[in-house]
């Protein structure tokens, strides 16, 4: 006669013969979820080698943009296209607004401007005083020397840029001291005679 084999209940297995019976009714699942870890990791991990590669590049071809490149505007706005939502990209927007300014497009350049002051921290604070910077030149420019000096005025509160600030303020105040012609001077830039040769 054949012996029946006594089933043993649960709490009587040994741990491994536990283990043995989640891991099958379990197995599946965990492999799968294992798999899926491993996935995830990898794709992690690639897009992120994807994107310090194409900082680099981006970094390289900003680099190669000589600032007497008859094509430097063109390349800069490609350069903002293809990179702009990179963390190169305010760098490039900042690039594309000099030259803006350098061409004296302030209709281009000002809203770049103030995107960078109307920006959260994402972009560095440099670049938001240099921005601010850079309008009150164009505000000093259009000759509108009141909102000039209220910018000058805050850029040298961040302390990023004080002392050109400070030393542009000073021209400012200067230029209340001159004949009405010819209004404050940015530097390098000789004061008017009012003799016209």
């Amino acid at each position: 006669m054949a012996k029946r084999r006594k089933i043993q209940p649960e709490h009587t297995k040994t741990p491994i013969e536990a283990l043995m019976g989640v891991w099958k009714k379990y197995g599946t699942l965990i492999m799968g979820g294992l798999a899926l870890v491993l996935i995830i990791v990898l794709v992690v991990n690639w897009t992120g080698h994807r994107a310090e590669g194409r900082l680099e590049e981006a970094k390289k071809e900003l680099a190669d943009i000589a600032g007497d490149d008859p094509n430097r505007l063109t390349r800069l706005m490609q350069l903002e296209h293809k990179y702009g939502d990179t963390e190169i990209g305010p760098r490039v927007r900042m690039e594309l607004s000099w030259e803006h300014l350098r061409q004296r497009d302030y209709a281009k350049a000002e809203p770049l401007l103030n995107e960078f002051l109307a920006a959260s921290d994402s972009v560095p604070a440099y670049f938001k005083a240099r921005a601010r910077l850079s309008l009150a030149y164009v505000a000093m420019d259009r000759k509108k020397y009141d909102e000039a000096r209220t910018l000058f005025e805050t850029v040298k509160r961040e302390k990023l840029y004080a002392t050109e600030a400070e030393r542009m303020l000073k021209v400012i105040e200067k230029a209340k001291d001159a004949p009405a012609d010819s209004g404050p001077q940015p530097a390098g830039k000789p004061a008017k005679t009012g003799s016209g040769s």
